[in-house]
């Protein structure tokens, strides 16, 4: 790894996609690296590790390089995704510099040098937030296949994030605070900021890469729900602990259950998607916002015919349908709703069908 980054660092094309990032997060990796074999080696006898270590390992694989790596990619995903209308690049570089300078103290130790880091990348989070303009979406038309309401993952995410970083300011401020309090700002940011993240990324990202439009937003925003509860829930119910309250034990199981039915949901919808990816329409079957209108043209050549009737003749003088193009996306396109456009063409089905039937019949 560490040969392919110095190899990388030397090509010009890496030059011109952001080495510095690349390397960045090659170099927390090998931080992550070292500790880990650090710690193994000085507390490799003892059963469970002190809480200094296991924040070490919470927080440079998760400050380091995961939230590095979602700071980077976010600058260019995000905007696209959420329909960001104005960016402050300043800002963003800003904020990414003084990410990385403020977790080096916070790593070292220390109350003064903790206080200064965690400071640090709060501030560092505001700048982000203020360069990508607060995650505020300018307006625009819709987009089948895509429920502007699913933007919830990515804004809940980087709130995690702030307030899990005004968690760890606040521990620097307040030292000694109990093992639980610890615990409730690495969930927020674990599964608060990086699996919540992940999960909305991955529910737009995934069906672009494969050109297939999510199989269920339902399910997208039943999985967003159960996993913004439950991250909820186990964050306060920690927090709770620290009172001594045997209830908020019995319910900290729950939140572990409505977290991990959000990742199976997630799970069934994209191999859901995955599935109607592979299916061919064929003569006969019934249209859906969903069906591709390349395979539905193919299978049913008069659709050309019916799709000039109600005035659509974008494909009149185009040398081919884009494959990834679904009846629902032509509707919008078109300035129909998907299913006015759907109940238009079944309507001119049956007319073209019912001479068909007559002249049948006489004969």
């Amino acid at each position: 790894m560490f040969g392919v980054s110095v190899i990388w660092s030397q090509t010009g094309r890496a030059k011109s996609q952001g080495a510095h990032g690349v390397l960045m997060l090659i170099g927390w990796m090998w931080v992550w690296a070292g500790a880990d074999l650090w710690l193994r080696w000085r507390h490799g006898g003892g059963e469970v590790l002190p809480d200094s270590a296991r924040a070490l390992l919470i927080l440079v694989p998760v400050l380091g390089f995961g939230t590095n790596a979602i700071y980077g990619f976010g600058v260019r995903l995000i905007p696209g995704l959420l329909n960001i209308g104005r960016l402050r690049q300043r800002c963003i570089g800003v904020a990414m510099a003084l990410h990385n300078i403020g977790l080096v103290p916070l790593l070292v130790g220390g109350h003064t040098g903790g206080l200064i880091g965690a400071g640090m990348m709060v501030a560092a989070a505001v700048l982000y937030l203020l360069g990508m303009d607060f995650l505020r979406s300018k307006p625009s038309r819709a987009i089948h296949g895509v429920d502007v309401r699913g933007h919830i993952w990515i804004r809940a995410a980087f709130a995690w994030l702030v307030i899990g970083l005004v968690m760890i300011l606040t521990e620097q401020l307040v030292p000694g605070l109990p093992h639980a309090y610890s615990g409730a700002w690495r969930h927020a940011l674990t599964v608060g900021f990086i699996t919540t993240m992940i999960l909305g990324v991955g529910q737009r990202i995934v069906p672009i890469f494969i050109k297939q439009p999510l199989a269920s937003t339902r399910l997208m925003l039943v999985g967003a729900g159960l996993i913004l509860v439950g991250n909820a829930g186990r964050v306060g119910l920690e927090l709770a602990t620290i009172g001594g309250w045997p209830w908020s034990f019995r319910l900290m199981g729950v939140t572990g259950v409505l977290e991990l039915t959000a990742l199976v949901l997630f799970t069934v919808n994209l191999a859901w998607t995955l599935r109607n990816r592979h299916h061919v329409y064929r003569a006969g079957e019934t249209l859906t916002a969903d069906t591709r209108v390349r395979e539905a043209v193919n299978a049913r050549p008069s659709l050309q015919r019916h799709f000039n009737r109600l005035g659509i003749t974008m494909f009149d003088h185009a040398p081919f349908i884009a494959p990834s193009m679904t009846m629902g996306a032509l509707a919008l396109a078109s300035g129909y709703q998907p299913g006015d456009l759907l109940a238009e063409l079944a309507n001119e089905n049956e007319t073209a069908a019912a001479p068909a039937k007559a002249s049948h019949g006489a004969v």
